[in-house]
Order: structure tokens, then sequence, then C-alpha cells
């Protein structure tokens, strides 16, 4: 199998253990188990999981900020 091809689906499986909030020092692990010698290592791994997470920060700015401007104002009402 080509790397690339294994890179990225050791990145997504990276990805999915970041949202299920588990420990990231049982990364490595987890990806020797399945991949053995062809598993990312653990600074790959550390890098990975700081773009996931930093991605999703901004991400979840960026939706704030969207909501905030595209939200219609509620009606007012005049007495």
């Amino acid at each position: 199998e080509h790397v690339s091809n294994l890179h990225s689906k050791q990145r997504i499986g990276i990805e999915f253990l970041v949202a299920e909030k588990e420990t990231v020092g049982k990364f490595p692990k987890r990806l020797c188990d399945v991949y053995g010698s062809l598993a990312v290592d653990r600074s790959i791994v550390s890098r990975w999981v700081q773009r996931i997470k930093d991605s999703w920060s901004r991400n979840k700015e960026l939706m704030i900020c969207h909501a905030v401007i595209v939200l219609p104002q509620p009606p007012t009402r005049e007495w």
C-alpha cells in the first residue's frame, strides 16, 4: 500500500481518537497495533493532534462569529 494512503488512514484514525477524547499518549501504540512498523512516529502524531485541535478551534470560532452576524434581530414592539 502506498505510504501517503497509509498516512491518510492514520490521520483519520487520529482525528477520530481526538474526537473521542482518547488520551493522546495512547495514540502511537494504537497505531502500532494496526500498522506495525509502518505507523507514523510519536512526533508526527503530536503534530497532527495539534493541527486537528487548532483546526477545530478555528472552525468553532468561525461558526460562532457567523452565527452572531447572521442571526436576525428579534422583532421590536412599538407600543
